[in-house]
């Protein structure tokens, strides 16, 4: 799973080799001439590459210009109104994208997919790069929206939809904090997992297990003589201590502690 992340970084290597220097690099180290082939491969016939390539120039000669008086660029961002606005809702944008908490949903999609009763892992990492698939798809639903219906329009779409997602996934969680069931009988008074009263707060400690005896039989959460008992180091789908009236069903993640 991890190993395949290599095939794109090499194909990406590969295409860096044959890419030319950026013709704005070329301009300012003088290099106009290779500037212009530059401009030339990479540009279609209609367009003119000899007027970028003077705005360019231009460009670079006025920040020339402005670092003459002594301003760094970071400076002078901050001191023009219209440059600072736009790089402070930048940062904005880049600071909510990330406490909303995409990078954990994406990162650990697998691990929440278990905890959702998928006790397949092969099953559940398939699962996980289908969400990384729907992300990767909908991005050139975003790419072919984004000149048509605006950025602002399409931006507040996409938080609407972000925060009902967000919404929902708290309220699950939540839901599943508040109906855990309870342990009914303790083993041990001296195992560090014996101190917990519930599924919740036993399956939040990576040493401990939910190991319950269902009332019909089945794989279904009644909890009947459930207790928290210590994980096996050897495996940690069994307690570390055999108990007999108990069935080894060790749940150690939260929802998978409580899956319908």
């Amino acid at each position: 799973m991890l190993g395949l992340a290599a095939i794109p970084s090499a194909l990406q290597f590969v295409g860096f080799i044959f890419m030319p220097e950026s013709p704005r690099w070329l301009v300012s180290k003088g290099k106009i001439q290779e500037a212009r082939k530059v401009l030339r491969r990479i540009r279609n016939e209609n367009e003119n590459p000899d007027q970028e390539l003077h705005e360019i120039q231009e460009s670079i000669e006025q920040e020339l210009a402005a670092n003459v008086n002594d301003q760094s660029v970071i400076k002078r961002a901050f001191l023009t109104p219209t440059v600072r606005r736009a790089l402070v809702l930048g940062c904005l944008l880049q600071c909510f994208q990330q406490v909303a908490g995409i990078n954990t949903v994406m990162y650990y999609s697998a691990k929440i997919i278990t905890m959702a009763g998928f006790s397949d892992r092969t099953q559940a990492i398939w699962m996980s790069a289908g969400v990384a698939s729907a992300n990767f798809l909908c991005t050139f639903i975003g790419l072919f929206l984004v000149e048509r219906i605006g950025r602002r329009k399409l931006l507040l779409a996409s938080l609407l939809g972000v925060c009902g997602a967000l919404a929902i996934l708290g309220v699950g969680f939540q839901l599943a904090d508040t109906n855990t069931t309870n342990v009914t009988v303790t083993e041990n008074m001296t195992d560090t997992c014996s101190k917990y009263k519930d599924c919740s707060a036993c399956t939040f400690d990576t040493g401990c297990g939910y190991c319950f005896n269902s009332l019909d039989g089945s794989d279904n959460l009644l909890a009947s003589d459930a207790s928290c008992v210590q994980i096996s180091p050897a495996d940690d789908n069994f307690a570390q201590v055999i108990i007999d009236h108990l069935c080894f069903n060790i749940f150690h993640d939260l929802l998978n502690a409580i899956a319908i």
